[in-house]
């Protein structure tokens, strides 16, 4: 190395250590990548059903939805058809992650009635799953014999890193 490289290293080198770079980088690890896991209600062995007439559907008016933790709480107003049933349906298979849902009816009137959905995640799960991230269907059927309208779905999912 010349005299001259030499002299450039050295003053690059002093400029770092004058800027506050005396420390060693620090590289951080990236988080570990989530296995997904699916359980969805559309899947294969689903049985078909007919249709409720479009003049009969029930509309979702409101829907929220709030995870309070490992808390999973749901509140839907739909619209009222004293002819059909209303119902709040989750995968089978999710029966592995979650608590039985808890459904109640908070208000009802002439035009609407307001649901209330309560489960929780079960931890065992997750203990056993530290890596996986459950992607998971929730909806809101109307239904009568073999009538069956699907009034709202949604997709969300809960991991084992909160």
């Amino acid at each position: 190395m010349n005299r001259l490289t030499k002299l450039m290293l050295f003053t690059v080198l002093t400029g770092l250590l004058a800027a506050g770079c005396s420390e060693p980088a620090v590289v951080e690890e990236a988080a570990p990548k989530l296995e997904k896991v699916y359980y969805l209600l559309d899947g294969a062995g689903t049985p078909q059903y007919e249709e409720i007439p479009e003049p009969d559907q029930m509309h979702m008016e409101y829907s929220h939805y709030n995870d309070a933790g490992r808390e999973v709480r749901i509140t839907a107003e739909i619209t009222n058809n004293p002819d059909y049933q209303v119902q709040f349906v989750l995968p089978d298979e999710a029966e592995k992650v979650f608590t039985e849902p808890e459904v109640s009816m908070a208000t009802s009137n002439e035009e609407t009635s307001t649901y209330e959905v309560r489960f929780e995640v079960k931890e065992e799960y997750f203990t056993a799953h530290p890596d996986v991230q459950v992607v998971y269907d929730t909806a809101w059927e109307q239904s009568k014999d073999d009538q069956k309208f699907i009034i709202w779905k949604t997709q969300t999912s809960v991991s084992s890193q909160i």
